[in-house]
């Protein structure tokens, strides 16, 4: 429990596809699957009772959507875990008037460094998470 408990911020359970997305779930379109249904779903269970009572379990299952749907919410939960803002549909703009210039001379100026990571999903629709430091 230590273990589980300290070592990580946070943990994402991503519910195989042999749960709930019965029909994605073959070893035809991934190498690396080793593993039939039944022995999948064995797998993911015990996986899952590894992590119960970890304070920050998120498990993302297989809903009513798309792949994609699935990534994108697992991208939320783990910029909601990092403090992070998650990806936004579309890019906001602000127009600000009557700006105090003196006021605004008087400021300190900043320098951050910001890190992009695109993630592109099958459906070719994109993600970003930017982090700053």
């Amino acid at each position: 429990p230590q273990l589980r408990d300290q070592r990580y911020e946070a943990v994402v359970h991503l519910v195989t596809a042999a749960i709930g997305a019965e029909r994605f779930y073959t070893l035809e379109n991934n190498k690396a699957r080793m593993e039939s249904r039944p022995e999948a779903i064995a797998l993911d269970g015990r996986l899952a009772r590894a992590w119960v009572g970890h304070n920050a379990l998120h498990v993302v299952e297989n809903g009513t959507g798309s792949f994609e749907e699935k990534i994108r919410k697992t991208v939320d939960v783990v910029c909601r875990s990092l403090g992070v803002p998650g990806p936004r549909s579309q890019p906001r703009w602000w127009i600000v008037r009557n700006v105090d210039e003196q006021a605004l001379a008087q400021l300190e100026p900043a320098e951050w460094k910001l890190e992009h990571v695109f993630l592109r999903t099958s459906d070719g629709s994109e993600s970003r998470v930017t982090k700053k430091s």
